[in-house]
């Protein structure tokens, strides 16, 4: 699955983050890698951790830099 890279609403934002996190509670795997910059925000991290619960599972997000500094971030999260 592939999401376009515009500026989003706030809807097709919160839409993100329910498929990904349906993914996340959905698959067998121990680990999932998502590329480029599927989430807009360190918020949406959070809140797919929260939408995922009891799951132990890991996942590695790659997000803009939003504090002004060059490139991107990879963000690793565990849910346990």
């Amino acid at each position: 699955m592939s999401f376009q890279s515009t500026r989003l609403t706030k809807k097709e934002r919160e839409y993100r983050v329910d498929v990904i996190s349906n993914i996340l509670k959905k698959t067998k795997a121990d680990f999932v890698m998502f590329s480029e910059h599927v989430l807009k925000s360190k918020d949406d991290l959070y809140t797919i951790n929260e939408n995922v619960g009891q799951k132990h599972i890991t996942a590695l997000f790659e997000l803009s830099e939003s504090i002004g500094l060059k490139g991107n971030r990879l963000y690793l999260i565990q849910m346990l």
